[in-house]
């Protein structure tokens, strides 16, 4: 769960709340005056049934009101304030890359998704299998250009000799089914576990 302050805490739970909105397009800020809106789909599970060893995409779709060209691929991060009394600090709702692109009635409109998109590309690994599933989930975060969260535990399982051919996706989502969780990227761009408390409770972790 990210951190957030005791003013955002309650501001949050206020039926009336009102936003501010930024977004940094490749180091560049855009407020309010050029974003039209932007909405965030995400989810740990496919469809409505619990499971767990999922690796889902979020999707982000924001729209802008610029003149300025986006190139492919290029990093949005979205980020919302809470107005009040006293405004709270900017918190972020994750960094995603450009997939597709329109303009429609002056406006440019974006579909991006989050570095698990990217890992729907054949797993190659340097390491001798069966191999740790800490130096394969370090190798998975060096070619997807993510970091590990900080306190995501790996615990000392080995990915066994694998006889048929898997997407890196599948690779994360088998390691984090090992560890009774399902995996994503947060809110800073990392990757991450979410434990599934039906099995933690059990001593599945």
């Amino acid at each position: 769960m990210y951190s957030v302050s005791s003013l955002f805490q309650n501001l949050i739970k206020l039926p009336n709340r009102e936003f501010y909105i930024k977004a940094i397009v490749n180091d560049v800020e855009y407020g309010a005056d050029s974003i039209v809106e932007f909405t965030v789909d995400e989810a740990i599970t496919e469809g409505d049934d619990f499971s767990i060893g999922n690796a889902i995409p979020a999707r982000l779709d924001i729209s802008f009101h610029t003149t300025d060209e986006f190139p492919s691929n290029a990093e949005i991060k979205p980020f919302i304030k809470l107005k009040g009394n006293t405004d709270t600090e900017w918190m972020p709702v994750g960094v995603f890359y450009i997939d597709s692109r329109k303009f429609e009635n002056d406006v440019w409109k974006f579909t991006c998704y989050d570095k698990l998109m990217q890992a729907n590309q054949p797993w190659t690994t340097s390491l001798m299998l069966p191999a740790s599933m800490k130096d394969v989930i370090d190798e998975i975060c060096e070619t997807l250009g993510v970091e590990l969260c900080a306190d995501t535990v790996i615990k000392h399982y080995e990915v066994p000799l694998m006889t048929h051919d898997f997407t890196i996706r599948q690779v994360i989502g088998y390691i984090a089914a090992c560890h009774a969780a399902n995996a994503r990227i947060n809110k800073d761009g990392d990757l991450c576990f979410v434990k599934c408390k039906r099995f933690a409770e059990r001593g599945f972790n």
